[in-house]
């Protein structure tokens, strides 16, 4: 019985020095450069919810970007298309899969409705990006968020939470059943 009570202290120890390094980051005014420090935090076993809800939504995107650099994806912020003009927060491509990223910072949970629609103007998104990328690359309109609770694909569309985020970028091909590909 010993060693699980010294392995339950030390988990412990681990969660508050986590939580410590947590508050340091969040509560430093100097800090320079918080989504490099918000990415080491997430690879040393911090919950990525918890370091990224205390981002904010610009360094959010940020984070993520620099996370799928992390996987070995050429990643590119603020993309706009042509004609029409329409913002698309993230492109990852990697083996001829293309992510077409909308991220949602949100703390709040939203109507599957409400994100029925922005899951509708994602897929508008990747059809308008179609045209000004590699005609043999799959388009996987996708949207990354904090929330845990809402269903993983809304309309084809697949709803990455940020803490399984590494699973899916490591799995997606843009033929999987149940998502678009475009």
């Amino acid at each position: 019985m010993k060693p699980l009570k010294s392995k339950m202290a030390l988990n412990h120890r681990e969660e508050r020095r986590k939580r410590e390094l947590t508050n340091i980051l969040f509560s430093s005014p100097d800090s320079r450069d918080e989504v490099e420090m918000a990415l080491a935090l997430s690879k040393s076993g911090c919950e990525p919810y918890r370091v990224a809800s205390a981002l904010s939504w610009k360094d959010f995107e940020s984070f993520i970007s620099k996370a799928l650099e992390d996987m070995g994806f050429k990643v590119m912020k603020c993309f706009y298309t042509s004609e029409p003009r329409t913002q698309i927060d993230i492109l990852a491509e990697k083996d001829y899969v293309i992510l077409c990223i909308d991220c949602k910072h949100f703390s709040k949970q939203y109507s599957l409705s409400y994100m029925a629609r922005i899951a509708k103007k994602q897929i508008h998104r990747a059809n308008l990006l179609r045209m000004e990328v590699n005609p043999r690359a799959r388009i996987v309109p996708t949207i990354v968020t904090l929330r845990e609770d809402y269903p993983r694909n809304i309309c084809q569309v697949p709803i990455v939470p940020t803490s399984l985020l590494p699973e899916f970028a490591s799995r997606v091909t843009g033929l999987e059943e149940g998502i678009i590909s475009i």
